[in-house]
């Protein structure tokens, strides 16, 4: 299960919004309601993600992290295709995600896996959860009110910069933590104060696709008397809207796999 837990390690804080205020062309409610209709009627998208983590421990010692990752999505029916590297610990993943068979190698193992079909609902969702522009952009609505709205010639540019433990709920689901063995991830954040998030998303003005979403954290961390200090900084950028094919695994993925087992 070990292995099967680094899938989760890109999930982070996905937010969206809901705003009023008026632009030039559209409200941003509009603009909202614009990006979300498109976002369910895509069919294809690329995403590039980086995530750059510095935690400093309370002895002054600091750990660093930054997490590539790359994947295709075809969304009618879902099909993944991820890649991701942890630059410091020389770790790579590769995944397939398909409803025919999903597959999964790291570089602990070097050969690739066969993941039981049971588990792809519950992959899918989570993935679709994190990952889906449209999902995204419903989570952030009540909090309409810390959300400014700026533009470009090609751009819609949504901003929020907020303080303090009342937007706590925001980070809970997704922000990349490694709860310690025996809490639970809702014990966990009892112990997380919010120092900052700021978060900022741009969307096309012409085809209302989210093209970047950058979100960046401060927290502290209580544990067993000690404190910690951590910033994540996430970066994503959309591309390929609807152009990429159907996630084909290749035919030496699946023979690999029909050899080994993950249980």
């Amino acid at each position: 299960m070990k292995r099967l837990a680094i899938i989760s390690l890109v999930i982070l804080v996905i937010i969206s919004i809901s705003a009023c205020g008026k632009t030039s062309d559209f409200t941003v409610d509009e603009i909202i309601t614009n990006a979300i209709h498109e976002s369910a009627e895509m069919k294809s998208f690329h995403l590039d993600m980086v995530i750059d983590q510095n935690t400093i421990l309370e002895s002054g010692e600091t750990i660093d992290n930054i997490i590539r990752i790359y994947m295709n999505f075809a969304l009618d029916p879902i099909e993944i295709f991820q890649h991701l590297e942890i630059d410091n610990a020389g770790y790579v993943l590769e995944m397939f995600m398909t409803p025919e068979g999903s597959y999964i190698k790291d570089t602990s193992i070097n050969k690739w896996l066969g993941i039981p079909s049971e588990m792809y609902v519950e992959m899918i969702e989570e993935t679709d959860k994190n990952y889906s522009a449209a999902a995204s952009m419903n989570r952030l609505a009540y909090f309409a009110k810390d959300i400014t709205l700026e533009q470009t010639k090609s751009l819609y540019i949504l901003r929020m910069d907020v303080l303090g433990d009342g937007y706590k709920d925001l980070i809970k689901d997704s922000l990349e933590v490694n709860v310690p063995e025996g809490m639970t991830r809702e014990e966990f954040f009892d112990n997380v104060e919010l120092k900052s998030l700021t978060m900022m998303m741009h969307i096309d003005k012409t085809s209302f696709y989210v093209i970047k979403h950058n979100i960046e954290t401060h927290i502290t961390i209580k544990l067993d008397g000690a404190k910690m200090q951590n910033t994540q900084k996430v970066t994503m950028e959309y591309s390929e809207f609807n152009k990429l094919d159907a996630i084909m695994v290749p035919v030496e993925v699946v023979q690999e796999a029909a050899r080994n087992s993950l249980f």
